[in-house]
């Protein structure tokens, strides 16, 4: 055998090596994703199918969303008694967010799409940056733990904004460290971008 057909031979074993840790790499990420699915699946259940399931700040959050919806419709009675301040301080996301899901929702339904986007999202979050970290390996016991963890005090209380700012920091996080050590003026943007909205979302977060 020449010495070519050795390094081709050499080349196809490691291209074949590489696709079956690829393919590997997929059915765990998979696999963590549906045992993460399966985690959440009972609070997401008792969000959507409880009558009347409500956090403990969720109504009041819903009604300032409203105000704010209302507060752009100029025959709306609301912009006779209130007055929206637009000074860029944090704690703007989640009533933006909740101000454009009750423009075309009922309010029972935009309170509960932000209850379980804050409920998964930081579940998801959390997951993502773990893999970006640490690869696929227990990734299903890492799911686990990022559902306990989305599963908390903040999110029973409503914090919304809070919750979202929590969702994008693992965000921030996983795209610094995939780059740490080569920072382009790309990702600095994505990261300045990041770091913004975080604000806007909540400080602490």
């Amino acid at each position: 055998m020449s010495p070519s057909s050795q390094h081709v031979e050499i080349e196809l074993a490691g291209r074949g090596a590489q696709s079956t840790l690829s393919e590997r790499s997929t059915r765990s990420w998979w696999r963590g994703l549906l045992a993460l699915a399966v985690a959440l699946a009972p609070a997401l259940s008792a969000v959507w199918a409880v009558p009347w399931f409500v956090t403990q700040d969720g109504p009041a959050h819903v009604y300032n969303a409203q105000i704010l919806a209302d507060s752009f419709d100029p025959r709306s009675p609301s912009r006779l008694v209130y007055t929206i301040s637009w000074k860029p301080i944090p704690n703007w996301m989640g009533h933006l967010v909740l101000a454009g899901l009750v423009s075309t929702l009922p309010a029972w339904v935009a309170d509960r799409i932000m209850t379980s986007v804050t409920l998964a999202g930081l579940a998801v979050a959390t997951l993502w940056l773990r893999w970006r970290v640490a690869g696929t390996r227990g990734l299903g016991a890492a799911a686990l733990l990022s559902a306990f963890l989305a599963m908390n005090l903040p999110w029973l209380l409503g914090f919304t904004s809070f919750l979202l700012g929590s969702c994008l920091f693992p965000i921030t996080l996983g795209i610094w460290w995939e780059g740490r050590y080569q920072l382009s003026a790309r990702r600095i943007a994505f990261l300045a971008a990041f770091l913004t909205l975080g604000y806007f979302c909540h400080l602490v977060s």
